[in-house]
């Protein structure tokens, strides 16, 4: 979370300022060009570039895409407690690998483990037996040749929860990164990256999608 010097100068309590001044963290790369706009110069923009609102837009293009195709919804309904976590996806705020670790759990669980695997199973191509990555890398075969690229970054998501995130990290988990080139970044760094592959994994498979209905 962020907030403006001024704000918490002029609403927060004297007496709560120590407290929250041991979750301070120092910023880095100054202020978006947008929140300055927005924020300091009260001006209108049209739409944003911010990656965490670009990622919603994404699932829920995704969702209404393959729906389509499928005769149902592809996602689970949200239990309200992921929901909100999912929401409060933000960028770390520090480099240490637990960070991370939580904030690829939450994008996995949002983005990957709400599928619904028998609605997948609907889409052409599917193998009414496969697990749901399998599944969409089914009909992505099924109706193109570029299941790589379209599926990989899902791919790769699932593979640094199971592997790593999730569970005690496994000897697998600096292959998945080199081979995805984020072996040389920082934690926070390489979480980043992974959330804009899985952006634009989720915008392609849409697109993928649209073009069929």
């Amino acid at each position: 979370m962020e907030a403006y010097l001024g704000d918490l100068g002029r609403d927060l309590l004297s007496a709560e300022r120590t407290h929250w001044l041991s979750f301070n963290v120092a910023p880095r790369g100054g202020i978006d060009q947008e929140r300055h706009l927005r924020d300091m110069l009260g001006q209108w923009i049209d739409g944003t570039t911010d990656p965490l609102h670009r990622l919603a837009q994404a699932r829920e293009r995704f969702n209404a895409a393959l729906s389509a195709i499928a005769g149902q919804p592809v996602y689970r309904t949200w239990d309200p407690a992921d929901q909100i976590a999912f929401v409060g996806l933000h960028m770390p705020t520090s480099s240490e690998q637990s960070e991370a670790d939580m904030q690829i759990l939450t994008l996995a669980k949002g983005v990957i483990e709400y599928l619904d695997v028998k609605a997948l199973r609907r889409l052409p191509g599917a193998d009414a037996k496969a697990a749901t990555i399998n599944n969409l890398e089914g009909w992505v075969k099924h109706t193109s040749n570029d299941a790589d690229t379209l599926v990989d970054p899902l791919r790769l998501l699932q593979n640094l929860r199971s592997n790593g995130a999730a569970h005690a990290r496994t000897k697998r988990w600096p292959g998945f990164l080199a081979a995805a080139g984020l072996a040389e970044l920082k934690p926070d760094e390489q979480f980043v990256q992974l959330m804009i592959g899985t952006t634009a994994a989720l915008e392609a498979l849409a697109a993928h999608a649209e073009a069929q209905v």
